[in-house]
C-alpha cells in the first residue's frame, strides 16, 4: 500500500455510528476577502487579521489595495513557512512565531477514515463531520474550532474562515462557533431555517418559506439579501451570494461581476464561490453543471454533485469518481466498495463521502486538518 496512505484517527470520544441517510455539506464558495470587485483574487494559506481578510489592505492607506500581506507564500500546497519573522503570538504557545510551531505541521497525502458521517465540511485549516448527529471537527483550534463545537443535535455544518455554523436538530435554530471577527455567532438571527450557508466572512440562512437572512460582513452588500420575492437554499460565497427563486432561476447580490449573471432554470441547488458561480441542472437525461464566471468556458460539465472552494477549485462527482478543475492537486478514485457521492473543496484539502458515509480526504494541509494519520 502507498506510504502516503493512512487512516484517520479522530477523538476517542466520538462514536462512529452508521446512518442511513447521508447528506455530505461543505463550505460553499470561499476566498479571501480582497479589495475591489471583477476577477479572481489570490488567496494566502491564511493570514491574521480581518483587515486583509475583507479590504486587501494591509497598511494604513485606504483605498490602495496592497498586493500581499507580509509572510506571503505562493504555494499554498506545500507550506512548511520556515521563516524567520517575528509574529505576535497567534497561536497561544507564548512565543512570538505562530509559523514555526510544531501545531503547523504540513500534512500531504490521502487519508482514509473509517467513520460513517452524515456531513462533511471543510476550510483552510478545519475539517469537521457529523457522526450521529453530533458534529466533531479537528485540524487549527485557535479560535475554538475544535473545542467549541456545539454539543446539541445539529445539521447542515457550513464553515466559513476561521468560524462554523450549522442548524439544529430539534429547533431548527441557527448555532456558530469560532472566530467571531465579523459578528457570525453573536448576530446570528433567531428564528427557525431549513438551510445555512458561510462565506469568507458572512452566512446566509433561509427559512421553508423563503425569507432569507445574512449577516457577518457586509462588504460589497453581499449580507443584503433581496427581499420581495421568495428565495430558497441561498449560498454565500466570497464577496457575492446567490440563491434560487420558487421557479429555480438564479438570482445573486453583492460584488457584481459575470458570476452575478442570473440563469433562467429550474435548477437544483446553487453554489457561490470566488468570481463564480455554479448551479446543477438535473433536467436533462444527463446530470450537469453550469457555471457563470470562471469555469463559464468549461460549461456545462457532467456531474451528479459539485463544489465551488476557497481556493478557486471546481470539483466534480460523477459514476463515483471525482474530478478536479482550477487546482493540479489530484483526487483519488473511489475504491471498489468506496464510491464517492460528494466532495467538500477546502483551501489545499479535499474531502469527499462515499454511499456508505466513510470519508476520504486528500492534498495538502496544516494544523491537522486531515486528522492524525497511522499507518494502514
Amino acid at each position: 500500500m502507498p506510504s502516503d496512505l493512512f487512516t484517520m484517527a479522530l477523538p476517542t470520544a466520538t462514536t462512529a455510528a452508521s446512518i442511513a441517510s447521508l447528506t455530505l455539506l461543505s463550505f460553499c464558495g470561499w476566498g479571501p476577502g480582497g479589495g475591489g470587485g471583477g476577477g479572481p483574487r489570490v488567496d494566502p494559506p491564511r493570514w491574521e487579521t480581518a483587515e486583509w481578510r475583507e479590504t486587501g489592505d494591509w497598511d494604513s492607506d485606504p483605498g490602495d489595495p496592497d498586493t500581499e500581506p507580509p509572510e506571503w507564500d505562493t504555494d499554498p500546497d506545500s507550506d512548511s513557512d520556515a521563516d524567520s519573522d517575528t509574529d505576535t503570538d497567534t497561536d497561544g504557545d507564548s512565543d512570538t512565531d505562530s509559523d514555526t510551531d510544531s501545531d503547523t505541521a504540513t500534512t500531504t497525502g490521502v487519508v482514509r477514515s473509517s467513520i460513517v458521517a452524515s456531513e462533511i465540511a471543510v476550510s483552510e485549516s478545519n475539517t469537521c463531520a457529523v457522526i450521529a448527529d453530533q458534529v466533531t471537527c479537528w485540524g487549527d483550534d485557535r479560535f475554538g474550532m475544535v473545542s467549541g463545537v456545539p454539543t446539541s443535535p445539529v445539521r447542515d455544518v457550513t464553515l466559513g474562515w476561521d468560524f462554523g455554523c450549522a442548524i439544529t436538530t430539534t429547533t431548527d435554530a441557527v448555532v456558530c462557533w469560532g472566530d467571531d471577527t465579523f459578528a457570525t455567532a453573536t448576530n446570528a438571527p433567531a428564528g427557525a431555517f431549513a438551510t445555512i450557508s458561510a462565506g469568507t466572512s458572512h452566512v446566509c440562512a433561509t427559512t421553508s418559506a423563503g425569507s432569507v437572512t445574512c449577516w457577518g460582513s457586509d462588504a460589497f452588500q453581499k449580507a443584503t439579501a433581496p427581499t420581495g420575492v421568495p428565495l430558497f437554499n441561498a449560498s454565500a460565497g466570497d464577496q457575492h451570494s446567490c440563491a434560487l427563486t420558487a421557479a429555480g432561476d438564479t438570482q445573486c447580490w453583492g460584488d457584481a461581476g459575470a458570476w452575478t449573471t442570473p440563469r433562467v432554470g429550474p435548477f437544483d441547488a446553487v453554489d457561490a464561490g470566488r468570481s463564480s458561480t455554479c448551479v446543477q441542472d438535473n433536467t436533462g437525461i444527463i446530470p450537469n453543471v453550469v457555471c457563470n464566471g470562471t469555469f463559464a468556458d468549461a460549461s456545462p460539465l457532467i456531474a451528479e454533485n459539485f463544489d465551488l472552494g476557497r481556493n478557486g477549485a471546481l470539483c466534480l462527482v460523477m459514476g463515483g469518481d471525482i474530478s478536479c478543475l482550477g487546482t493540479t492537486t489530484t483526487p483519488p478514485s473511489g475504491l471498489d466498495d468506496e464510491r464517492f457521492i460528494d466532495v467538500a473543496v477546502g483551501q489545499s484539502h479535499y474531502c469527499a463521502r462515499s454511499g456508505a458515509g466513510a470519508v476520504t480526504c486528500w492534498g495538502t494541509s496544516e494544523r491537522g486538518a486531515l486528522g492524525l494519520p497511522t499507518a494502514e
